[in-house]
């Protein structure tokens, strides 16, 4: 996995729970963004939730929020999934 390079200068106020590189959260999850969701798409999407990371789903397609709510997930990873 790439990892951005840790800058030695500390992370500025109001940054929630971020890490200074943007891109894991304290505890270590991942901040990941899935660019489709046909088959792979959706694939990828539940292995990371799986696996505790934030997940944030785009594709075009009107129905969307219906085919990630149709998803065998449960709460707690659902929670972690945002549709755009």
């Amino acid at each position: 996995w790439f990892r951005w390079p840790r800058s030695p200068r500390q992370p500025p106020e109001g940054r929630g729970g971020l890490n200074w590189d943007g891109v894991t959260t304290r505890d270590g999850r991942m901040n990941i963004c899935v660019l489709g969701a046909g088959t792979i798409g959706l694939s990828w999407l539940r292995r990371f939730v799986a696996h505790g990371h934030q997940v944030l789903v785009c594709d075009p397609r009107p129905d969307l929020a219906d085919v990630v709510a149709g998803l065998p997930l449960t709460d707690d990873e659902r929670a972690r999934v945002r549709v755009v």
